[in-house]
């Protein structure tokens, strides 16, 4: 088992991105099956739930119809802000925060190379 599958749902509003994991595997035709399961869920749901009769301008064609959207989405927010389901690969059992640059500025990530460095160096030195 080299590495591990992290099945994730992200969600987005107006305001904000949140992710729930769904799981973790070590097999990706599992990672890959629950991932399907969930885009299945959520595109489903979406359609059955929000397709209410709008005009061709793209307006709800009633106060009532609109009422009822709002309503249906406040029941539903996860429905609404769905928008996506991924899977990422990552090795077991490996200290990989040195490898993630993203979001990090430039200073940081030396800062993040050099203690790791000198982690390495230390453990070599305790050892003799």
């Amino acid at each position: 088992m080299d590495n591990i599958y992290t099945v994730t749902i992200a969600f987005e509003d107006w305001e904000s991105s949140s992710f729930n994991t769904v799981g973790y595997f070590t097999d990706i035709k599992l990672a890959e099956e629950t991932k399907k399961k969930w885009e299945d869920f959520f595109e489903f749901h979406d359609k059955e739930i929000f397709n209410l009769h709008r005009d061709s301008n793209g307006n709800f064609e009633s106060d009532e119809v609109e009422d009822e959207w709002y309503s249906r989405s406040s029941k539903y927010e996860e429905i609404r802000a769905y928008s996506g389901v991924t899977i990422e690969e990552f090795p077991f059992n490996t200290d990989i925060f040195v490898a993630q640059q993203y979001h990090r500025s430039k200073e940081m990530q030396d800062l993040v190379q050099q203690w790791e460095r000198d982690y390495k160096i230390k453990k070599i030195i305790d050892k003799n």
